[in-house]
């Protein structure tokens, strides 16, 4: 290796020298979430959002673990897979429908975004809906989910997790991933305390219904936030 002045090193001490004028980790980080550049930018605190999300939903089933009895964990999960399963189908890829084309939206954003999202809610009561019907069929274990009321809860979930996912592709599309960081941290914070709630303990479905109430509240909020301040801004 050579350095800038053409002077000959050992192979071994050749790390050290090219790595001097290196920032220190933490101050590199601090710097790349700092870029006003917008696509480095947005894809930091995106990254930033799924590292939270993984680090949070972690701690969730752990806690999880320590609070239900396996069975009842077990037949949660499967249900919420099944949740998540649906959504992902039935959001129909309109996710990145938003990102492409919310940008040069302009005043049809709000009419792009609603669309998409009453779409979305379509297909995806109607996959969860069939599931539902199907139980006892399907997946026998999980019949608790034709109690009326946690059927209900079911649905909604479903069509709330749908609407979460596209979410972040509506808050991407107006470049506001940090927004995407804020609604991720609501939503674990909020599922996390509502596991340990009593009377959801005591609830055959209290994890599933956990999510539920998180989906709710980070929905609310966001799309408050949404149509509220930052649609008519964009537009």
């Amino acid at each position: 290796p050579q350095l800038p002045a053409g002077r000959l090193v050992p192979v071994s001490t050749a790390p050290a020298a090219l790595g001097a004028g290196r920032l220190p980790w933490p101050a590199a980080v601090r710097r790349a979430l700092a870029s006003r550049e917008p696509l480095l930018h947005n894809g930091h605190l995106l990254s930033v959002s799924s590292l939270l999300t993984s680090v949070l939903g972690a701690g969730y089933w752990t806690l999880a673990t320590r609070l239900y009895n396996p069975a009842t964990l077990g037949r949660n999960y499967s249900a919420i897979s099944a949740m998540m399963l649906f959504a992902g189908i039935g959001q129909l890829n309109l996710t990145n429908v938003l990102v492409r084309f919310i940008p040069s939206a302009g005043a049809r954003t709000r009419t792009l975004v609603a669309r998409a999202y009453a779409a979305a809610i379509a297909a995806i009561t109607l996959l969860a809906t069939g599931f539902v019907l199907l139980t006892p069929e399907l997946a026998p274990q999980l019949s608790f989910l034709r109690h009326p009321v946690l059927a209900l809860c079911f649905i909604a979930a479903t069509a709330g997790y749908g609407l979460f996912i596209m979410q972040d592709g509506v808050l991407t599309g107006l470049r506001r991933p940090d927004w995407v960081v804020l609604e991720n941290a609501v939503f674990a914070a909020i599922k996390i305390a509502a596991l340990a709630l009593p009377v959801l303990i005591a609830a055959q479905a209290g994890i599933l219904l956990s999510w539920v109430l998180a989906l709710a509240v980070a929905i609310a909020v966001t799309n408050t936030f949404l149509f509220t301040r930052a649609i008519p801004r964009h537009i």
